[in-house]
């Protein structure tokens, strides 16, 4: 049999057979070879049929229900383990999602499947041929996977203190011993595993691996543990064994590129091709498998992207898995750089990202999009400009995945000419009902049939085409709204540093002239120091108000009241009699007034034998409350005492001289 030639087993249960019942089922087989009946076999039971598989080697094994071929799931999945690995296996009646019997689904493609229900072996050979013609979907089996969990022993107690760290790192020794143990013994069988771990000091804090293999192909190899420090789980995982792929009808999965995050928790970001974000997804101890089945729900991935410079084994393995390259940075992206890619995404699509694993695997995608942005563009224009009816979405993959511009447009026709070809091939084969009128006619409209759709196919590429030039420029038209509004607000921000800066320089340059002030200030009052101790000058106490709040607040400035202290009372028209009479207690030596040119407190102090002396005949300076003076002040001051003092005296003598003529009078007058 030659290696290029397609084959096709089609296989149907027999009457009176049942994976269930408790003989063994028999089945009709039909073999095509390129299209051509090349043996058929009735009463086949199950060992022989997967004898003939093995001997035929077809690339499909088609049926028209999964389940001849096996009692449950699990029964399925056996058989499909005894199959060579590269047969798929298509259920025919399932199309586009929904099931449908045997003859609608060759009704549908065009292939006459007589009247009444088919024998088993008819049924065997109408589901090779629609398989041979591309419908149907693929069943693919799931195969288990093992949980193997490394974590701490059963909890005992332990020593408190400093103790408790080199317990605690004696503990995480035993737990890195043990899983490496195990990565090495997985190695050595060639099990494909996925390993998740946290690290932590001296060791690590938990290990998990995901081996693809049921629990039973460990069996002896590794075995579970329970001790003091370390226990040792094994827990198979189950799943679904059997997953239908629609190959009829629906359109191909969109490619998509996908940013992860790997570890205890991986983050998953899923982008298409222009860069829209589908899904920004976390989730804890997520193994490839389920990565795998989610990514695949959302499209066909055409790279896997990181955010570290040095490529993690699990995203390896992922990009192995999927067949796909891997983009990474030249170095780790920055923590501020992965914010801003956020924050952009938050504005532009309204993402809600409130972890880092989900952040960083945003990060990885959008990188990875944005170094294959221009060539995509370019891809999407040449593609529009030469006006091929392709998949531009096929193209786009191609290129995505490291192919150039023109290999990729050549390899989709190239794809469309085979397609094309083996479908004209298999429509000749196929005998098809045809209406009852003339074949000129029929030829005809078959011609403008194939014309309009043709244009159909055209108008539908141009409409994407422009669809996503639109979408494009609606994504640049954001890119420049947030551009713009990032633009206005830094002017706004601009506008007001400069209003704070106009500002601040105006207060500075007041600051400036008040500490210059202050620096000529503090000059004059040095220059007070020295003259006071030279002699040259006294200092007077400054009262703002002679009343008795003012001399408290005087005195808890200057101190106490002090003999002949010489006073300045800045406002002269508020004072009161205790005051005066406090200063005369005190025994100061005068009071200096600006202007002491009589007035009600010139006359109390003089009444008062308290000096008073004009301001301006002795200031030496004044500096605030710095009051300097002429020493020769204190002379002149006693002399004014000492003048007032006669008065008062000479007032007091002429009173009693008067007092004393009045009583003599007095006296006089009554004697008379």
């Amino acid at each position: 049999m030659s290696r290029q030639a397609r084959v096709v087993v089609g296989v149907d249960l027999e009457p009176g057979s049942s994976p269930s019942a408790g003989k063994e089922p028999l089945y009709s087989v039909v073999v095509l070879r390129n299209g051509e009946v090349y043996a058929q076999h009735e009463g086949v039971p199950l060992r022989r049929l997967i004898r003939l598989v093995w001997e035929h080697r077809p690339s499909v094994l088609a049926v028209d229900n999964i389940y001849e071929l096996g009692e449950d799931e699990a029964s399925v999945a056996r058989f499909a383990g005894l199959l060579p690995p590269d047969v798929e296996i298509v259920q025919v009646t399932r199309v586009g999602g929904e099931f449908v019997d045997v003859r609608e689904a060759a009704r549908r493609a065009g292939i006459q499947a007589g009247y009444g229900k088919p024998d088993p072996l008819t049924t065997a050979l109408l589901a090779a041929r629609l398989a041979d013609m591309g419908y149907g979907s693929r069943v693919r089996i799931v195969e288990e996977k093992t949980r193997i969990l490394v974590a701490r022993g059963r909890r005992s107690p332990s020593p408190g203190g400093t103790s408790q760290q080199r317990y605690n790192r004696r503990i995480r020794g035993s737990l890195l011993r043990v899983s490496r143990e195990i990565k090495k013994k997985l190695d050595e069988h060639g099990f494909d595993y996925d390993m998740i771990f946290r690290r932590s000091e001296g060791g690590l804090e938990r290990a998990v691996f995901v081996v693809y293999v049921p629990r039973s192909r460990l069996e002896g190899i590794i075995k579970p543990h329970r001790g003091h420090d370390v226990r040792v789980e094994i827990t198979p995982i189950y799943s679904s064994k059997i997953m239908f792929e629609d190959a009829e009808e629906p359109a191909p999965p969109r490619p998509v590129i996908v940013g992860i995050d790997p570890g205890v928790t991986v983050g998953l970001a899923i982008l298409d091709l222009r860069g829209r974000p589908l899904l920004l997804h976390s989730k804890k101890d997520l193994d490839r498998g389920e990565i795998i089945s989610i990514v695949k729900k959302h499209g066909s991935p055409v790279v896997v992207a990181t955010d570290v410079a040095e490529v993690p084994d699990t995203v390896k393995k992922l990009a192995a898995t999927l067949g796909v390259p891997v983009y990474s940075p030249p170095q780790d992206l920055p923590t501020l750089e992965k914010q801003e890619i956020l924050q952009q995404y938050s504005k532009l699509y309204g993402v809600d990202v409130r972890d880092t694993h989900a952040r960083d695997a945003l990060a990885a995608a959008v990188k990875a999009y944005r170094s294959l942005e221009q060539k995509l563009y370019q891809a999407e224009a040449y593609a529009s400009r030469i006006g091929l009816d392709i998949s531009l979405d096929a193209v786009k993959a191609a290129v995505a995945r490291g192919r150039s511009i023109a290999e990729a447009v050549e390899a989709e026709i190239e794809r469309i000419m085979k397609q094309t070809q083996v479908r004209e091939e298999r429509t000749a084969r196929v005998e098809v009902e045809k209406p009852s009128v003339s074949d000129e006619r029929v030829r005809r409209l078959e011609e403008e049939i194939l014309d309009l759709k043709k244009e159909r196919n055209r108008l539908r590429q141009k409409i994407r085409t422009l669809e996503w030039m639109v979408d494009e420029l609606e994504r640049r038209l954001r890119e420049k709204t947030m551009e713009f509004s990032i633009e206005v607000a830094r002017d706004r921000e601009v506008e007001m540093l400069q209003r704070e800066v106009q500002t601040l320089t105006s207060r500075i340059k007041r600051l400036e002239e008040e500490m210059e002030e202050l620096r000529l200030r503090a000059g004059r009052l040095a220059e007070a120091l020295k003259t006071l101790y030279r002699g040259e000058a006294l200092q007077a106490r400054v009262v703002e108000k002679l009343t008795m709040s003012g001399l408290r607040d005087s005195e808890k400035a200057y101190g106490e009241l002090r003999r002949g202290e010489v006073v300045y009372v800045r406002n002269p028209n508020i004072y009161e009699k205790d005051a005066i009479q406090r200063l005369r207690e005190a025994g100061v030596a005068g009071v200096l007034l600006d202007k002491p040119e009589g007035g009600g407190l010139v006359d109390a102090l003089q009444r008062s034998i308290v000096p008073v002396a004009r301001l301006g005949d002795y200031l030496v300076m004044a500096e605030g409350d710095v009051i300097l003076v002429n020493p020769g002040v204190a002379g002149d001051l006693e002399r004014a005492r000492e003048e007032l003092r006669r008065r008062v005296e000479h007032r007091l003598d002429l009173a009693r001289i008067v007092e004393e003529y009045r009583r003599k009078r007095t006296t006089s007058l009554r004697g008379s």
